[in-house]
């Protein structure tokens, strides 16, 4: 279980990293930055290495955790080339540390980074910098930011201390702060007009948190905290229901759980070898990697009879699978390889036939296709 002890590892360091981080910050540069509204960015490199017409992926990689070498990469699938750091190239900066999210909104690319205590906000077209907001709370302590969601107009954030921060993007300023009345929010994501959160309390190990806490939009206020299984980290949604994969202590498999958007209740829980989860259609696509066999399963589950079935064949360079993106019937699978050096983005259809694949910078993530241009 190499990769789980890492991330429990990761998680117990965010809280000494943090601090670490504000103290030696410059005072008179924290001040002079507004809490709420976004700061300007201003490219330095060369921007003109993506054009709005390049057709091709973003891929966000988290990094070394504590080398702050988050980065974003871009695949030209037209010339089947990798530009890898092209954030750094593109605008003279790095990204920061432990880039942990990567959304779509619009004409723009937000990036959620955990250690540096920020939002960025990056043009679409060609993946230079526009806003970057703080992150933290009123005593300028780091909130942790980790996923993202969009839904009317504002991106959602979950924190690492406990709350969820909401930015409108049509103002680009934070409007609300909301505590989940759980600890250490992970996965969050928008069913029947409310805001789910996965509490994992990875922060707390081994005492885990085992709740989802439901957020009222207009209200912007807690209405119902659910219990499941211990360490909930991801959230999906399928119809009128979201499932959450809980994680346990990393000793046995992990749960899903089947929770009715509408009443809040949990109608089924079962073990699942899963350590990543997405939904697309009526499939709900996942991987596992066992570790005392050293075996990888790519699999799928039919979300309307519940039933199982293999997706792919693992290649044999697939070391580490870490995370999956579906988009425009594309199964993008990262492979984290040894959290140390570079890392793969493998690239299949809804059949499981792999596509294409190609080297990241360390840690890939999330995917994200250029809308309105086709990535093959």
């Amino acid at each position: 279980m190499k990769k789980k002890i890492l991330t429990i590892s990761r998680l117990l360091s965010l809280v000494l990293m943090a601090t670490m981080f504000f103290a030696c910050g410059d005072d008179t540069k924290k001040k002079e930055e507004p809490l709420n509204a976004a700061v300007d960015e201003t490219p330095s490199g060369n921007t003109s290495l993506i054009s709005a017409t390049d057709k091709g992926l973003y891929v966000l990689c988290e990094g070394t955790y504590g080398h702050f070498n988050s980065a974003v990469d871009f695949y030209n699938t037209q010339t089947q080339t990798a530009l890898t750091d092209a954030f750094n190239q593109i605008n003279g900066l790095g990204m920061g540390g432990t880039a942990n999210d990567m959304l779509e909104v619009d004409n723009y690319i937000f990036v959620a980074v955990t250690d540096d205590a920020m939002v960025r906000v990056l043009n679409k077209d060609n993946m230079t910098v526009y806003k970057r907001f703080k992150i933290v709370d009123d005593n300028g302590i780091n909130r942790q930011p980790r996923h993202l969601v969009y839904n009317n107009g504002n991106v959602y954030v979950s924190c690492f201390d406990g709350n969820v921060v909401r930015i409108n993007v049509n103002q680009m300023a934070i409007t609300g702060v909301v505590q989940t009345k759980g600890r250490n929010p992970e996965g969050i994501v928008i069913n029947n007009g409310k805001l789910f959160v996965a509490n994992c309390g990875g922060l707390s190990f081994p005492n885990y948190d085992k709740t989802v806490s439901v957020i009222d939009l207009p209200a912007f206020s807690v209405d119902k905290t659910i219990e499941v299984a211990s360490n909930p980290t991801q959230l999906q949604v399928f119809g009128n229901y979201v499932y959450s994969l809980s994680m346990g202590d990393y000793s046995a498999l992990p749960v899903l759980s089947k929770i009715s958007a509408s009443d809040y209740t949990v109608e089924n829980t079962q073990s699942i070898a899963a350590t990543e989860i997405k939904i697309y259609g009526n499939y709900m696509y996942y991987f596992y990697k066992d570790y005392a066999k050293n075996t990888i399963s790519l699999k799928k589950m039919n979300l309307n009879t519940m039933q199982q079935e293999e997706f792919a064949v693992a290649p044999e360079d697939m070391k580490t699978p870490y995370k999956i993106t579906v988009a425009d019937d594309i199964v993008f699978i990262t492979d984290a390889v040894d959290y140390v050096t570079g890392g793969k983005v493998f690239a299949f259809d809804l059949n499981g036939v792999l596509l294409y694949k190609f080297n990241t910078s360390v840690g890939p993530n999330t995917v994200i296709i250029k809308k309105g241009i086709s990535a093959v």
